[in-house]
């Protein structure tokens, strides 16, 4: 999954291993531009679940993900399944959300993934860096034509679901 290296440095080897789990996340939202007034704050559970996997023709493992989002543990909501390609930089992923194919990246270097959703009237770009084993920093762009576009940013961090009740 991860791996510390030399002098303290923190590599995440496989991603879809490292997101399995459940996270909660905080976000500030803020207007993109301006004075980037703030718009609100922004608390949720996110679900990550391996949802089954095959392995490609050059042996390396594909997985799939399952993404499920909502305001506590009870009541999640299916966000979509992405799958995971390995390539020789890391992983190559691709989903389908609203009826849209959306993809993106994940490089190992960095500990960074990038989400790209390309929506009928809105693109949004979606970056998340491993921090640690548990923590992940988290940075959205949204541009809507029918809205003030705007930024988001925070952390994701994991949860045991077994403290909160919920097995």
């Amino acid at each position: 999954m991860a791996a510390a290296t030399g002098a303290g440095a923190f590599v995440v080897e496989d991603f879809a291993e490292y997101l399995c789990g459940t996270w909660k996340r905080n976000l500030e939202w803020r207007h993109f531009g301006g004075s980037f007034e703030h718009v609100r704050s922004s608390q949720s559970v996110v679900v990550i679940e391996d949802h089954g996997g095959s392995t490609s023709g050059s042996g390396s493992r594909v997985r799939n993900l399952r993404w499920s989002f909502g305001n506590s543990l009870k009541g999640l909501r299916f966000g979509y399944s992405m799958k995971f390609i390995p390539d020789k930089t890391g992983s190559f992923l691709q989903w389908q959300y609203g009826g849209n194919s959306c993809h993106g990246t994940f490089r190992p270097k960095g500990n960074v993934a990038i989400l790209n959703f390309y929506l009928d009237a809105s693109t949004v770009t979606i970056t998340y860096r491993a921090m640690d084993n548990d923590t992940m920093a988290v940075s959205i762009v949204e541009v809507n034509e029918s809205h003030t576009s705007t930024i988001q940013f925070g952390n994701m961090f994991r949860i045991r679901p077994e403290l909160y009740g919920v097995a």
